[in-house]
Formats: structure tokens, sequence, C-alpha cells
């Protein structure tokens, strides 16, 4: 945790743009830790498959 916000922080002061910062940081956590990359869009599938998720643009919708 400590190497993510590092990095991100230091992005940040190099005057890098949040939204990379973000993905830099995130990338080379993953890869220092050791965790395989193949399992990151396993987990995005995972955790886009929730049907409480489902029903937040709906009530956007509604709320319309």
């Amino acid at each position: 945790m400590i190497l993510l916000i590092g990095t991100m922080i230091f992005l940040f002061v190099m005057g890098v743009p949040i939204a990379f910062a973000m993905g830099i940081s995130a990338l080379l956590s993953l890869v220092l830790l050791g965790i395989p990359l193949l399992a990151v869009p396993k987990q995005l599938i995972i955790g886009i498959d929730n049907f409480v998720l489902l029903a937040v643009p709906l009530f956007m919708l509604t709320g319309n």
C-alpha cells in the first residue's frame, strides 16, 4: 500500500496526469508484488457481475 501511494504521489509531483499516475502506480504495484496480470480482468468481470450494481443506473434513469 505504501508503494502504491508513494508512486502515485511521486508521479503527481512530476506532473503526470491523474489518470495515468493512478494506472502506472497500480500496474507497478501489481508487477512488484508478483500478482499475475491475467488475474486483473478476471477480478474485474467478477466485480461487475453483481445484481446490486445493476440497480444504480436504473435508479438514475428513474430520477431523471
